[in-house]
């Protein structure tokens, strides 16, 4: 069965991201489209998400409240704070596609959720020492991960775009457009853009960021020209300022994003490889998607 696919230039297309979260169950709102889930069992399935609400929660009072009262064992989950619409914190609470799919993963293992924030950079390290048990954090299948970790199966097909101002985002249709260009180029430290980019821009000025903020407040003042970066964080960005910004329309490679974890925990890996399965045969991904981004088959 086909892995879910990132329409980053989907038209209209409306739903819980970083700038409106939904104030309830996070993701799990409307019906479900052609995955096989009939209105009586999205509704359950939102049912179950109201129950769950609790264990999604952030580093806030109530997280300490339920680390004291619930004797379960603890499914330690690694993440990028800042990552919308995948996994980003509000008000304490986390949010996005990876915290609701955590969510109903530590119910079906019977465990309870603890979230831990890492720079992308350390993500790798914590997996390997030990510090969690599993990253879900947009994290992008390589060879050179392949051969220190472990990857669930795959349960979305996304990519790297570019983000340009509004007035300019027309000027570059197609990727060898943007291979071609002297002009200055934001990419993240250490991410896969920035190695795409010295390897695939040999004319661009590679301007290099911290963060994302960061990088959208050099394009937004001309310092920078385009922002290469990973497509669900891009469409999000530009969904939040369309009058602003916008998403040229070429999408410059196509990545799988999967669940990372030690080579030691071949049992964790199973376990989640199972509930991704039942979850694309049901209906079930797709109902976790549809809030936060728009996807094809």
């Amino acid at each position: 069965m086909p892995v879910p696919r990132v329409s980053a230039l989907a038209a209209g297309f409306r739903g819980g991201a970083s700038g409106d979260a939904p104030s309830g169950s996070p993701g799990v709102h409307g019906k479900s489209r052609g995955g096989g889930l009939s209105g009586v069992l999205a509704a359950l399935i939102a049912a179950l998400f109201l129950l769950l609400l609790p264990g999604c929660r952030g580093p806030g009072a109530g997280a300490a409240s339920l680390r004291g009262a619930d004797p379960r064992p603890v499914l330690r989950v690694g993440t990028v704070a800042d990552f919308p619409p995948l996994a980003f914190v509000r008000d304490g609470k986390w949010f996005g596609f990876e915290a609701d799919c955590a969510g109903l993963l530590a119910e079906r293992l019977g465990r309870r959720l603890e979230w831990r924030a890492y720079p992308a950079s350390g993500l790798e390290p914590a997996l390997r020492g030990g510090e969690i048990d599993i990253a879900m954090a947009g994290c992008t299948v390589t060879p050179g991960l392949r051969a220190t970790l472990d990857f669930s199966r795959p349960y979305l097909a996304a990519g790297l775009s570019v983000l340009a101002r509004a007035g300019r985002a027309s000027h570059y249709p197609t990727a060898q457009d943007i291979h071609a260009a002297a002009v200055p180029v934001g990419v993240l430290r250490g991410s896969r853009a920035e190695t795409y980019a010295r390897r695939y821009l040999p004319r661009a000025d590679l301007r290099v960021f911290d963060t994302a903020d960061a990088a959208v407040s050099a394009l937004r003042g001309g310092q920078t020209e385009l922002y290469l970066d990973e497509a669900p964080r891009l469409w999000d960005i530009a969904r939040r300022d369309p009058s602003h910004l916008g998403l040229a329309p070429a999408q410059m490679d196509c990545a799988e994003y999967a669940w990372a974890f030690a080579v030691s925990v071949p049992t964790l890996r199973e376990a989640a490889n199972q509930a991704l399965d039942a979850w694309l045969q049901d209906g079930t991904l797709d109902l976790l998607l549809r809030p936060w981004l728009p996807v094809t088959r």
